[in-house]
């Protein structure tokens, strides 16, 4: 997020309480949007498929790239992460999350990787 490194603290903060605003009127009912850490949000998707999750993080970074957060239009990386793969707990779980947000972020603007 540019928020905080151009345009300070106060548009940074804006704008991640733009993206939680869209986070949680894009999800599902039963699904769970958190802040993870200083701009990044993880959202539980209880009982979704990979394809379901990734359908979701394509439309989230639709809409927020359309949506004009403190006079800009930021964007995200989503890294996607399902039981489908050997984890033992909750932990093994955010971990894949964010080890595929890294290679989202490496490839630019509005990406979503699967593990």
């Amino acid at each position: 997020m540019r928020g905080n490194d151009t345009c300070g603290h106060l548009t940074g903060d804006e704008i991640l309480r733009g993206i939680a605003l869209v986070l949680t009127a894009t999800v599902r009912a039963s699904d769970l949007v958190a802040r993870y850490g200083g701009e990044e949000f993880a959202v539980l998707m209880p009982g979704a498929w990979l394809e379901d999750a990734d359908a979701l993080g394509k439309r989230i970074c639709t809409t927020i790239a359309a949506s004009k957060i403190a006079n800009l239009y930021p964007t995200v990386s989503v890294g996607v992460a399902t039981f489908g793969r050997p984890m033992f707990d909750f932990g093994d779980l955010v971990r894949a999350a964010d080890e595929a947000l890294y290679p989202a972020k490496r490839q630019g603007k509005n990406c979503v990787v699967c593990t």
